[in-house]
């Protein structure tokens, strides 16, 4: 009889879980608005900070592949003028 007993308690604590877990997914559906954040869909703000470092490396690079070509230009221009003078 005790045998018995044991079987059926561990069937109605299976059921019991069975309960809870849908119990648990049927919350976690109705209040999902509370577990996510507020700002989910928008870009972080490093991605800007980012962005701003990339434009500020570009202009930087800019300006000194123009500060080479300036240089390469009057290495040239005094080469010249070393020569023919």
């Amino acid at each position: 009889m005790k045998m018995v007993e044991e079987i059926k308690q561990k069937r109605q604590l299976k059921k019991d879980k069975q309960l809870e877990k849908e119990e648990a997914i049927s919350e976690v559906k109705k209040n999902i608005h509370l577990i996510k954040a507020p700002h989910a869909g928008e870009t972080p703000d490093y991605n800007i900070h980012s962005y701003y470092y990339n434009i500020h490396s570009y202009y930087y690079n800019i300006h000194s592949y123009y500060y080479n070509i300036h240089s390469y230009y009057y290495n040239i221009h005094s080469y010249y003028y070393n020569i023919h003078s």
